[in-house]
């Protein structure tokens, strides 16, 4: 968390069962990520977008307000 307050972003993504809610490295990727909205668990092609999508969205709402 040394990126914390120096306006940095960090995105997580799961990709697979090892990495479903409930799993140790979820919680992992859960943590390190900068904000719980920021981690994303995906099952398949529609949710890889709809998570790329929203990263896209953040990042370009970050870019315009800074």
């Amino acid at each position: 968390k040394q990126v914390n307050g120096a306006g940095i972003e960090i995105f997580t993504i799961g990709v697979s069962s090892d990495t479903a809610p409930g799993t140790k490295v979820y919680d992992l990727l859960h943590s390190c990520a900068s904000a719980p909205e920021n981690h994303f668990y995906v099952t398949d092609k529609d949710s890889v977008d709809k998570a790329f999508d929203a990263i896209t969205n953040k990042v370009l709402k970050l870019r315009l307000t800074n």
